[in-house]
């Protein structure tokens, strides 16, 4: 399936469906507690509106008390409540009736359950007269797909979607909400949106075209937008509405105008709250103005610096998700869009269950039909540690010079330092080119990688504090944001290593790019530094290479110096 890409962004009010505030066990600095905080926060990333609630309550499970999440969205008309429901006669709320008509007469026009986190199931027989009640009302049922702690986040603890399917069809007047939805779980969403039309979820499920392929078939008025904070960066999401591949008026009505239908549907209550332009926070906690989110809030593309994602895949993997076959022309186009020169990829075929020489030789295929734009590592395994430097210098005279790139996947065991990768290291090291593991593993291992071979570029291709340190002492290594999901994840980053030591990655095509640039993008760090992340560190580690220093490629010989 192939998309239109849209050109100019519309003017997008986003309404976010899923915001926890208050204090949490479990998020640590994320957590906001005052309003005002969470309005500028709003303002940073361009979100209008958001409906919000008490991540007590949903922690600690203590269903029934609303006073804080109503003074909460007092403070302004851009927040409306939510709350959590517990299964009738537990004892902890009134009876459906009464806790339905309680809720209406306090605003509250939307509720929550977390089947896994609160030990309950998602059946008529746990729920039926709660659902009843709901379902008379039209009230939008917004159930968690995943817990709550970030340890098992977006993997595990994951309801029974038959039970989801059940309760759908037995209750087919009440609208259902999966959130959390997380990753990698389209080929369990899309065939339950197919079979259950009350049933919506959000777009966090944004690996490899999932909004897309819901917009195509089941339709735009089936998703909901959320930043998914405080257990996401909004900036991960944030940016796909504005640079979507599916109409303006279906972005539209996935950015805010289903869930303000939803809201609008009701029988009861006031009225739904119209869109509110966000406003620009002012004073000493505004954002210092820069050029890169301006862009993004835009949907424009970053055609005024370089921008360099090293950490890209072509491709199919059975383990990701049902996706759009991208092919080089798809992946240009939304390059373009985004204002990105180049993608170095591996293939996502090798490495671990697939062929070595085939997935190098797709991934070739892919470069030359993209000449410039599409550059490649070429991807070695433990697998077969006796032909990996043949099949180094094999890629390498046949145009894969960026460098390697290794998994840990369906691989015997190994360490960067084993004997096995010693030619394979002293190959790179001589070209000045790099190293990207999708986990370089110990620290110590890292450093002594980093000592041996000072001419060698070493990436972790998954950034994390530790190793981003380490490029404070040894500056031939670097992090990467590739999968940076946390709130305040870039910040913490700087903080580590400063923004000369971290490079962009955003998984592309198994994500869209804006799941790599957004929380850069987003970031409370300087434009200055938000250029050398997306662009410059790069830059200065091609201009360490023979074969970058006597052929750049065109889109990027602007940017030598």
């Amino acid at each position: 399936m192939k998309y239109s890409l849209r050109q100019n962004a519309p003017d997008i009010a986003l309404f976010d469906c899923c915001m926890g505030v208050g204090e949490s066990g479990f998020f640590d600095r994320r957590g906001i507690t005052e309003p005002g905080a969470l309005l500028r926060m709003m303002d940073r990333f361009g979100i209008a509106e958001a409906l919000v609630y008490d991540q007590q309550e949903v922690e600690i499970g203590r269903f029934g008390d609303n006073a804080f999440i109503l003074d909460f969205c007092r403070a302004s008309p851009r927040l409306h409540p939510s709350v959590a429901l517990a299964p009738p006669g537990t004892g902890e709320l009134p009876t459906p009736r009464e806790w339905v008509a309680s809720l209406l007469a306090q605003g509250i026009r939307a509720v929550r359950a977390w089947p896994e986190w609160h030990r309950f199931d998602f059946l008529p027989y746990c729920l039926g007269p709660l659902l009843e009640e709901l379902q008379a009302q039209r009230m939008p049922l917004f159930v968690s797909y995943n817990a709550i702690d970030p340890g098992s986040f977006p993997w595990g603890h994951k309801p029974n979607l038959d039970h989801i399917q059940r309760t759908a069809e037995a209750y087919p007047d009440l609208p259902i909400i999966l959130v959390h939805t997380g990753m990698l779980e389209n080929r369990r969403l899309l065939p339950l949106l197919r079979a259950c039309s009350n049933v919506r979820c959000d777009i966090t499920c944004v690996a490899g075209g999932f909004p897309e392929l819901v917009s195509a078939g089941p339709g735009p008025e089936r998703l909901l937008f959320t930043g998914e904070f405080p257990i996401f960066d909004p900036g991960l999401t944030v940016t796909w509405p504005r640079y979507a591949d599916v109409p303006e008026q279906a972005a539209q009505r996935i950015a805010g105008e289903n869930l303000r239908d939803l809201l609008a549907g009701m029988k009861l209550g006031r009225a739904a709250a119209r869109p509110v332009t966000p406003r620009p926070a002012s004073g000493a906690d505004a954002p210092p103005p820069d050029r890169v989110r301006a862009a993004l809030l835009a949907g424009a593309p970053l055609d005024f610096l370089p921008v360099i994602d090293l950490h890209g895949h072509y491709g199919q993997c059975a383990s990701a998700c049902a996706r759009p076959q991208y092919d080089p022309e798809m992946m240009v186009r939304e390059m373009d869009l985004y204002g990105v020169d180049v993608v170095v990829c591996s293939a996502i075929t090798v490495g671990g269950a697939g062929s070595l020489k085939r997935g190098n030789d797709q991934m070739l295929e892919a470069a030359r039909a993209a000449p410039g734009r599409i550059l490649g590592y070429c991807v070695l395994s433990s697998n077969s540690p006796e032909r990996n430097l043949d099949e180094l210098k094999r890629c390498y005279d046949l145009g894969l010079r960026c460098g390697v790139k290794m998994h840990r996947y369906h691989q015997p065991e190994y360490r960067i330092t084993d004997s096995f990768l010693a030619p394979v290291m002293e190959f790179l090291n001589e070209k000045r080119l790099i190293y990207i593991n999708h986990d370089l593993g110990a620290d110590t291992d890292v450093i002594e990688l980093a000592r041996r071979y000072p001419e060698l570029t070493i990436i972790n291709g998954h950034g994390g504090v530790p190793h981003a340190r380490i490029g404070l002492q040894h500056p031939n290594v670097y992090a990467n944001s590739c999968s940076i999901m946390a709130v305040d994840g870039v910040e913490r980053l700087v903080q580590a290593c400063g923004p000369g030591h971290l490079t962009l990655g955003s998984d592309f095509s198994l994500f869209h790019l804006g799941w790599g640039v957004g929380p850069i993008a987003y970031a409370a760090i300087p434009e200055s530094g938000k250029a050398e992340i997306l662009g410059g560190n790069a830059m200065r580690i091609f201009n360490r290479a023979d074969w970058f220093r006597t052929d750049p490629p065109e889109r990027l010989r602007r940017w030598v110096t």
